[in-house]
């Protein structure tokens, strides 16, 4: 089974968790009916998160929206526990888990087992996909819609429109959250 290390934020901790689930792929997994040989482990679009790295792992066995502290540590809650994280469209529940050399990790299940994906291009689709869809504000009809970048009226701009100076924003731009 070959892995894919990514070229993104997080680097060494990111290549430390695709070279993990390599080895537990090759070590504990390859023979298993649920394994998925048209599959390797490749992460996708770890970003950089309050909390740690955000991303999704792709494993021939599942795929997981993980979230990795920055640093290893060790589980305080319990394996198996669910603990609640707060990303941009919303709030969703995560289970803990742990594995001894990369410490503590939080994931969400996207798939598990992966038989259905014939390729390994399927199920980084499935990935990119969910990913947006966790990054993605809600609007206010609970559908998601794209995060829209903040822009300040200037003096300039004052007159051209009274409701959208007193806001704050440019006509058609999203309110900056400024609650934390």
């Amino acid at each position: 089974m070959s892995s894919v290390v990514p070229e993104q934020p997080g680097g060494e901790r990111i290549h430390q968790l695709v070279k993990r689930f390599a080895h537990i792929g090759e070590t504990a997994m390859r023979d298993l009916p649920i394994y998925n040989h048209a599959l390797q482990v490749d992460a996708i679009g770890f970003k950089p998160m309050a909390a740690g790295w955000l991303g999704v792992l792709i494993t021939p066995w599942f795929i997981n929206v993980m979230l990795l502290p920055k640093q290893k540590q060790e589980a305080t809650i319990p394996l198996g526990e669910k603990v609640t994280h707060k990303l941009i469209s919303g709030e969703h529940e995560f289970t803990v888990g742990e594995d001894d050399e990369l410490g503590r990790y939080d994931f969400l299940t996207l798939a598990s087992p992966t038989l259905k994906y014939k390729s390994h291009q399927a199920a980084r689709d499935v990935a990119h996909k969910a990913l947006a869809k966790l990054l993605t504000l809600p609007d206010e009809a609970g559908t998601a819609v794209p995060e829209q970048p903040v822009h300040f009226v200037t003096a300039e701009q004052k007159g051209k429109e009274r409701r959208a100076f007193l806001r704050g924003l440019i006509p058609g731009e999203r309110p900056a959250d400024i609650s934390d």
